[in-house]
C-alpha cells in the first residue's frame, strides 16, 4: 500500500469585486496625488524662477569647466586650478562679448536702414526679385513694405532695448558674480558632496543614488559641453560659407546660429528663414544657394557632427523637445528655452534607468525574449550607457 505524499496545490484566495475596485481607487488617487504634487512643484519653483535659473546656470557652468579643473589638479593646487581657469573663460568671454556686441550693434543698425531703404521708392528695383517671388502666392507689394517696416520697428525696438541692459549694470554685474560665487562653491564642494552621498548613505538607497548622479553628470555635462562646441562649429561654418556665398551680414547671421543652437530643432530653421530672407535681397539665384548651404549643413549636424560631439547625451524626440522649449519659454521665457532641452533629456533618462531596473525586477510581467535582454542590462550599467543613447 502506497502513500500518496504529494501535497494538494494550494490556490490563492479569490478576490471580491469590492477589493478589485478599492484597490483600482487607490491607485487612480495616488497617480492623482503625484501629479497635484508635481503642480505644486513647479508653483513653487515658478514663484522663485529667478533664483532658480542663477542656480541652474552656476551648475551649468561648474559642470562645463569641471573636467578642465581636474586636468589642471594634476600640477597645481585645486583653489589655484579653479581660479586660472575662471581668469581665462572670463576673459575671453568678456573678450568676446565686447567685439560680438560691438558688431552686433553696428550690423544690426546697417540692417535696419536696409530694410527702410528697400522700402522707399528708390529702392523698388532692388527688391525686384522678392517681390516677383512672393508675387506669385499672392503676396502684393503694399503687404511686404508692410510687413518690411514692422520688421524694421521690431528690429529698432531690439536695438533700443541693448541700451537699458547696458545701463543697468549693477544689476548685471551683480547676478554675474551670484553666478561665479555659487559655481565656484559647486566646483569646490560638489564633489564632496557627490562623495558623501556615494558613499555614507544606507546600501539599499546607495545604487539608487549613484545611477541618479551618474545620469546627471552624463546628460547635463555631455549636453552642455556638447552643445557649446557644437555651437561653435556650427556658427563658424554657416558664417564662413554665407560670406563666400554672398549673403549680407554673415557674421550676424553666424551669431544667431550660434544661439539658435542651443534651442534645439526649431532653432536651426529660425536661421534657415533668417538666410534667406536676406539672401532674397541679392538675387534669388544667392537665395537657392543659401538654402541649399544650410541643407547641407544640417545634414553633416545631424549625421557627423552631432553624433560625434553630443554621442546623444539627450536624444529626445522631437515632438518632445519642441513641447518642452514652448512650455519652457512661456512660463519662464528665454531662458526657459534653453534650458528646456536638458531639463527634460535628464528627466527621460531618470525614467528610462528606472523603467530598465523596474523590468529585472518583474520579469514574469514580460515576454522570455524581452526579460533576458533587459536583465543585460542593470541599473547602475544603465547609467554608463545612457550616454551612448
Amino acid at each position: 500500500m502506497s502513500l500518496d505524499t504529494q501535497q494538494p496545490a494550494v490556490t490563492a484566495p479569490q478576490r471580491t469585486k469590492r477589493e478589485l475596485w478599492l484597490d483600482r481607487l487607490l491607485i487612480s488617487l495616488t497617480i492623482l496625488a503625484w501629479i497635484a504634487l508635481t503642480g505644486v512643484f513647479f508653483w513653487l519653483v515658478s514663484q522663485i524662477s529667478q533664483a532658480v535659473i542663477l542656480l541652474a546656470i552656476a551648475a551649468l557652468i561648474a559642470y562645463a569647466i569641471y573636467p578642465l579643473v581636474e586636468v589642471l589638479r594634476r600640477y597645481i593646487p585645486k583653489p589655484i586650478a579653479i581660479t586660472l581657469v575662471y581668469l581665462v573663460v572670463f576673459g575671453a568671454l568678456v573678450t568676446l562679448l565686447y567685439f560680438v556686441g560691438l558688431t552686433l550693434v553696428h550690423q544690426l543698425t546697417s540692417l535696419i536702414h536696409y530694410i527702410q531703404q528697400q522700402v522707399n521708392q528708390d529702392g523698388n528695383d532692388q527688391l525686384k526679385p522678392v517681390v516677383d517671388a512672393l508675387g506669385q502666392f499672392g503676396i502684393t507689394r503694399d503687404q511686404i513694405n508692410s510687413g518690411a517696416r514692422g520688421l524694421a520697428t521690431q528690429l529698432q525696438g531690439l536695438l533700443t532695448n541693448i541700451v537699458p541692459v547696458i545701463s543697468n549694470l549693477f544689476s548685471v554685474l551683480l547676478n554675474t558674480v551670484l553666478i561665479t560665487l555659487l559655481s565656484v562653491y559647486f566646483l569646490l564642494s560638489g564633489p564632496r558632496a557627490t562623495k558623501w552621498l556615494r558613499t555614507q548613505l544606507p546600501r539599499r538607497y546607495s545604487q539608487t543614488v549613484n545611477t541618479v548622479l551618474d545620469i546627471t553628470g552624463n546628460v547635463v555635462g555631455g549636453y552642455i559641453r556638447g552643445t557649446f562646441l557644437l555651437a561653435t562649429v556650427i556658427s563658424t561654418l554657416t558664417g564662413i560659407g554665407l560670406f563666400f556665398i554672398g549673403v549680407p551680414y554673415a557674421l550676424l547671421l553666424a551669431i544667431l546660429a550660434f544661439v539658435m543652437e542651443f534651442i534645439p530643432v526649431i532653432g536651426i530653421y529660425i536661421t534657415g528663414v533668417a538666410i534667406f530672407v536676406l539672401a532674397i535681397t541679392k538675387s534669388v539665384p544667392i537665395a537657392i544657394i543659401a538654402v541649399a548651404f544650410m541643407l547641407v549643413m544640417q545634414l553633416l549636424e545631424n549625421n557627423v557632427f552631432a553624433p560625434r560631439i553630443l554621442g546623444g547625451s539627450v536624444g529626445l524626440n522631437p515632438i518632445l523637445t519642441i513641447f518642452a522649449v514652448f512650455a519652457g519659454s512661456e512660463r519662464f521665457g528665454i531662458a526657459g528655452a534653453f534650458f528646456a532641452a536638458p531639463v527634460v533629456g535628464l528627466i527621460q533618462a531618470l525614467l528610462q534607468a528606472y523603467w530598465k531596473y523596474w523590468r529585472t525586477r518583474h520579469p514574469e510581467e514580460f515576454t522570455e525574449e524581452d526579460s533576458d535582454k533587459t536583465n543585460k542590462i542593470s541599473l547602475p550599467e544603465k547609467a554608463s550607457t545612457i550616454q551612448k543613447g
